[in-house]
């Protein structure tokens, strides 16, 4: 799964699904997820 930290502009993945972070990417100049949505944290 992967969890993106809209205030830190992080996204972060759980490869193998324990809950811990395996990976995290900076993120900058990312656009917003969906028509009118504002910036915000989400799972997926």
């Amino acid at each position: 799964s992967f969890y993106h930290f809209a205030a830190g502009g992080l996204l972060i993945g759980d490869q193998n699904g324990d809950g811990a972070a395996d990976w995290v990417l900076e993120l900058t100049g990312a656009p917003g997820v969906g028509a009118g949505v504002t910036a915000g944290d989400f799972l997926l």
